[in-house]
């Protein structure tokens, strides 16, 4: 960048086109001010015309010359004559014709080469040097600033002289190495400004480790796994099922690629290798354009089989050294597309529905005639119900119900709810009176009788337990316990011995339907192959008849929709393998002592995950094409599909 002195306007020689755009742009400021009825300053005309000055002879923006007067430029000196004094007049030399001065070239418009270049007259100034005491300070002394064609020229500087490669080599020398880890992004799609903030900042921290004597390799990565690139061969080739994949080959799917030979799970991966690259020259094209230095030549990809192997290798460490075990998550997951998403991605599409809403009741054992009442929106998670739950500082009342005809029942709710539960079991009919009063704890483990007779004989079931994470702001203060489809739901089971971590009870499949785990003969309840939203009206109609229903309603509310597909989710439990974090949780806390975070609160969020005793590790992903899937029948798709279609309604 090349600066000059105030004496001289003229700086330094330009391009061709980098002169016409700068004419360009002080013509049109010059048009601007004139348009605005402004005075425009003679400074500006001057600049204007000593840029047309620099044009070649012929340009059509070159100014014509001006036609002399007759008898040519300067006029005659009188004749010589006498003087004063008999002195001789002299001839007074024709002033020179006055020439305007030429105005400095627009900033960010320098010659192709001319990054160092300097001006004829003024100082020079090159990058990493102290500008001189004349050039402009402030960005308003700066004339035309064109950042971007700045940016551009200066990559193409960089290219030419291959600064980043020949940074890297040069570190090489440092003998220190730091050692970078980039999380790569998805290829199938193209970056978004979350993806450009995060990679300035890696370009931060790699170029200050570089600038304090270390040698940091920065190899781009590509993340080729995972659901978002099976989905989109799923759309593109129509896949639903564990057996399309099995089945696929150019016989049955004449959507594969021309030169996809293979058949089965290798026909599906040729067509998932051939479009995780899709993007990537955009990619390169965003990410180099924002200055970032990475190295795209020597980039990385997850499918490669040097990726993956190490992968493998640190898993076999943990298998070795019996870390490992097989176990179960509660996860959001889309039946649709039969697979897990994460908490980010079941946060993207809430939508308000109407679901039913009731409050059912759960007799106790011990006592007669005195019942359990729980609320929920979610009926059909009611036959896996395996426990009630409480917290052991609330306050809960007996409430003695009277009809009029005189028959009683007495329900335990919490004292904050008693209200809300009154209007439910209706005022109109009936009088309450309190009995009596008792915290939480005092309830644990009371027994109750089951809602369906399923799983009546699983031991450790069908009890009160306890547990801080209840509210008293909304149902009854008592919340029923479906281990499989709620994460605090298992969190509470398991830590008091309801399941384990390697049985848990889960009457849904891969699609969303119920299993053959909840056919009885001895009630009439039949969900059996019904999907999970389509089964709710008939548990209602079965529960309400075995008169174990004290409300039922219709409640609107924000449920969670699969993005992709846009279908209910459910959260539901899936197996997974785990690691033992209990057995090194010591070590795991002295390391990330030593450990610097940024932000630090990472730090503090770290040591208490690893240090809550129920918390689970877990280190796979359910992926569907893996699992043995039951087509559904005819009768079952057109159920789901009528749900679908009258929430959307």
């Amino acid at each position: 960048v090349s600066t000059q002195s105030t004496g001289d306007r003229r700086g330094p020689a330009m391009e061709l086109p980098a002169l016409e755009a700068a004419i360009d742009a002080q013509g049109e400021k010059v048009r601007m001010m004139k348009e605005a009825k402004q005075a425009v300053p003679k400074e500006e005309i001057e600049k204007l015309v000593a840029l047309k000055d620099q044009l070649p002879d012929g340009h059509p923006k070159k100014p014509k010359p001006k036609k002399k007067k007759k008898g040519g430029g300067a006029a005659p000196a009188p004749a010589a004559g006498k003087a004063k004094g008999n002195q001789p007049v002299t001839q007074k030399p024709a002033k020179a014709e006055k020439k305007a001065p030429e105005a400095a070239p627009a900033e960010g418009a320098p010659a192709e080469n001319s990054i160092a270049e300097s001006s004829a007259a003024g100082p020079e100034c090159h990058f990493g040097e102290t500008p001189p005491a004349s050039s402009a300070t402030t960005l308003w002394e700066v004339p035309d600033a064109q950042f971007a064609r700045q940016e551009e020229q200066m990559l193409a500087y960089w290219k030419k002289i291959k600064a980043f490669e020949t940074q890297l080599k040069l570190s090489e020398s440092y003998n220190k190495e730091y050692v970078f880890y980039d999380g790569p992004p998805f290829a199938t799609g193209l970056p978004h400004y979350g993806h450009i903030l995060a990679g300035s900042i890696k370009d931060i921290v790699t170029r200050y480790a570089t600038m304090t004597g270390h040698h940091c390799q920065r190899r781009f990565g590509w993340d080729c796994h995972g659901l978002p690139v099976e989905f989109e061969i799923d759309k593109k080739l129509g896949i639903e099922t564990r057996d399309d994949v099995m089945n696929l080959c150019k016989k049955t799917n004449d959507k594969l690629l021309p030169d996809n030979n293979l058949t089965g799970v290798a026909a599906y991966n040729y067509e998932c290798r051939s479009t995780v690259q899709r993007y990537t020259q955009e990619w390169e094209t965003v990410i180099t354009r924002m200055g970032r230095w990475i190295d795209f030549k020597n980039d990385y990809k997850t499918m490669d089989l040097s990726f993956m192997e190490s992968v493998w290798w640190v898993f076999s460490r943990l298998w070795k050294k019996d870390l490992v075990y097989q176990g179960f998550k509660v996860m959001p997951y889309s039946t649709k597309i039969n697979t897990p998403l994460s908490n980010f991605e079941a946060g993207q599409n809430y939508q308000d529905v109407n679901d039913p809403e009731i409050v059912v009741t759960f007799p106790l054992v011990d006592e007669a005639n005195v019942f359990f009442v729980a609320w929920t929106t979610t009926p059909w998670t009611l036959p896996s119900n395996l426990a009630l739950c409480c917290h052991p500082q609330f306050e809960y009342l007996y409430l003695e119900q009277t009809a009029k005809d005189g028959s009683t029942k007495v329900f335990v709710v919490a004292e904050t709810r008693v209200e809300a539960f009154q209007k439910w079991a209706g005022t109109k009919a009936n009088t309450y009176k309190v009995l009596s009063k008792c915290k939480g704890v005092e309830l644990k483990d009371k027994r109750y009788v089951p809602l369906f007779p399923y799983f009546k004989d699983r031991a450790n079931c069908f009890r009160m337990l306890n547990d801080t994470y209840v509210t008293n702001d909304a149902g009854t203060g008592i919340v029923h316990q479906a281990p499989a489809f709620g994460e605090d739901d298992f969190r509470v089971c398991l830590k008091h011995g309801v399941i384990t971590k390697q049985d848990v009870v889960c009457p849904v499949d891969d699609n969303g339907c119920f299993t053959d785990e909840v056919t009885d003969e001895s009630i009439t309840c039949n969900i059996t192959g019904v999907w999970f939203k389509s089964a709710d009206a008939t548990i209602v109609d079965y529960l309400k008849s075995a008169g174990r229903v004290v409300f039922k309603g219709t409640l609107r509310h924000s449920y969670p929709f699969c993005w992709r597909s846009d279908t209910p989710l459910m959260y539901k439990i899936v197996p997974s393998y785990f690691v033992h974090v209990e057995s090194f949780k010591d070590r795991c806390v002295e390391s990330n002592n030593q450990t610097h975070w940024t932000p630090a609160f990472v730090k503090e969020l770290s040591l208490i995950h690893i240090s809550e005793p129920t918390r689970l590790l877990s280190i796979s992903y359910a992926v569907f094409c893996l699992k043995k899937k039951k087509k559904k029948t005819k009768k079952q798709r057109i159920k789901k599909d009528e749900h679908i279609e009258q929430n959307n309604n």
